[in-house]
């Protein structure tokens, strides 16, 4: 049986929009209010995307060098590195090939500049 996703390929949300640490939670067509995807996959890269809550880049997402990306990637307290600065108005979102600042919803069933690499990667049931 195929692991569910989520309905409109899955969404990236700002730092006001519930995501769930629980990967068997996703936003499906029948949920009152979206949630955000915690299961987010880069098909270029072939990683699953990280993201922190609080955060912004500290320069623009075209800005950063491919060693940037690899180096965010690679963070584990997004309070060290020298890429992000605290922002209660975005929550940041990177794989190994690409980085964004998100401040509001968006939908991943769109094409949107590199963000069309990812999607949902299917929930565990």
């Amino acid at each position: 049986m195929t692991e569910p996703n989520c309905y409109l390929g899955g969404w990236l949300v700002g730092p006001d929009t519930p995501l769930p640490d629980d990967p068997k939670i996703y936003f499906s067509e029948s949920d009152r209010y979206l949630i955000g995807c915690n299961r987010i996959f880069c098909k270029a890269c072939q990683q699953l995307v990280r993201q922190w809550p609080g955060y912004e880049l500290a320069r623009g997402p075209w800005a950063l060098s491919q060693a940037d990306h690899e180096e965010l990637f690679a963070t584990l307290d997004p309070e060290q590195s020298r890429l992000l600065v605290k922002s209660k108005e975005y929550r940041v979102y990177v794989c190994r090939c690409w980085a964004d600042s998100i401040a509001s919803d968006w939908s991943l069933g769109k094409s949107y500049l590199n963000w069309d690499y990812w999607s949902c990667a299917g929930h565990p049931q």
